[in-house]
């Protein structure tokens, strides 16, 4: 074996030469038909997935992160409001605990009128019974009376200041002021309250005002009509679409949302609907009970008006019917003062009082008279 021979490799270590460079080719020609060698492909894919991870993960907290901003910001929108309706709340409660004081007062100053009235009332009742007694005495007697025209005058006058202000009877009231006239005609010095007394009739007999208790009992009838009336309440407007901008809307919805009003707008403002109705109604009916012509006007005509603005229906109709003539009547007309003439009466002479009753009664009088006779 030769030199040559024992430099040459095995068969299995020949490396296999390439064809194109066996074919006398280029050196820079690759065959086609050879598998591509693979160099950094899986990894390219798993970083391209990475990535992709990645993305998704930050956008996902980004999503999460904007998510929560605006449930806070929502949150805390809803808690301002919360807090607004809160502190709005307080103010009305506040509001309605100064009506309900009014209301309170304006009971209170009813049953002090009522009291009063009853004083009134049973300090005249001896006094109209003693005038009673002189209208007979006169429609009797005529001119051949011997009591003094001066003290039939008075009691007169104080019976038709009762009348008139108790029980708000013009017919008897102007009855007394004729029968006072005719006991100071026999009295000269007397010509100027005769005059004002026949001028003072004149005006009770003018006034076209119903009398306090029918109107009272015209006010009730219909409170009571109105609870019991079978209406209909208006629906509201509906609002339309005035092009505004989205701001402006909700800005007009978180408004309506919370309803603030100014505390002159709330002093101002009668309940709405069935309520108010009912409120004014009240009023009315207190108004008359103190004898308040102007007030019962204005509480009417509140009623009138929220009834009309609220409801509908056929009972509404008659109970806007029965309310117009209440409002036609001449409120502000009020009755004369009797007691001016009293007063100019007293001035010009003498009061003569009439002899107190006696104490003791009739029996034990008797007996003690039967006992000192014997």
């Amino acid at each position: 074996m030769s030199d040559r021979d024992d430099d040459t490799l095995p068969a299995d270590d020949v490396t296999p030469a390439i064809p194109a460079l066996e074919a006398g080719g280029d050196p820079g020609f690759r065959d086609s038909g050879a598998a591509p060698t693979r160099r950094g492909g899986p990894a390219l894919i798993l970083s391209v997935l990475a990535l992709a991870a990645s993305g998704v993960a930050l956008w996902q907290a980004h999503i999460a992160s904007r998510g929560e901003e605006n449930a806070e910001a929502d949150l805390l929108q809803r808690l301002d409001a919360l807090d607004t309706r809160i502190t709005e709340n307080e103010r009305r409660g506040a509001r309605y605990n100064e009506l309900a004081g009014t209301l309170r007062d304006q009971l209170a100053e009813s049953e002090r009128l009522r009291q009063r009235l009853q004083e009134d009332l049973l300090a005249l009742a001896d006094r109209s019974a003693r005038a009673e007694a002189l209208i007979a005495d006169l429609a009797r007697d005529g001119a051949s009376s011997q009591r003094s025209g001066e003290q039939d005058a008075r009691q007169l006058l104080i019976l038709a200041e009762s009348r008139l202000r108790l029980s708000d009877d013009r017919n008897g009231a102007a009855t007394a002021l004729g029968l006072a006239e005719q006991a100071l005609a026999h009295e000269q010095r007397f010509a100027g309250l005769r005059a004002a007394i026949g001028d003072t009739r004149r005006q009770v007999e003018a006034l076209q005002r119903p009398p306090w208790h029918a109107v009272q009992a015209e006010i009730e009838g219909i409170s009571e009509a109105f609870a019991g009336a079978i209406i209909e309440t208006k629906a509201p407007t509906p609002r339309r679409d005035d092009g505004r901008g989205w701001w402006d809307r909700q800005f007009d919805r978180f408004d309506n949302l919370i309803s603030i009003r100014r505390e002159d707008e709330i002093a101002a403002a009668m309940p709405a609907g069935r309520e108010g109705v009912a409120s004014a109604l009240q009023r009315a009916r207190l108004s008359a009970l103190g004898h308040d012509g102007a007030a019962v006007k204005v509480h009417l005509t509140a009623a009138r008006a929220a009834l009309a603005a609220c409801c509908e229906g056929t009972d509404v109709q008659a109970l806007l019917a029965r309310l117009d003539p209440l409002l036609a009547i001449d409120w502000t007309s009020a009755p004369p003062d009797i007691a001016l003439l009293r007063q100019r009466l007293d001035d010009s002479a003498p009061a003569v009082l009439l002899p107190a009753p006696d104490p003791m009664p009739p029996a034990d009088r008797a007996g003690i008279e039967q006992e000192s006779s014997t």
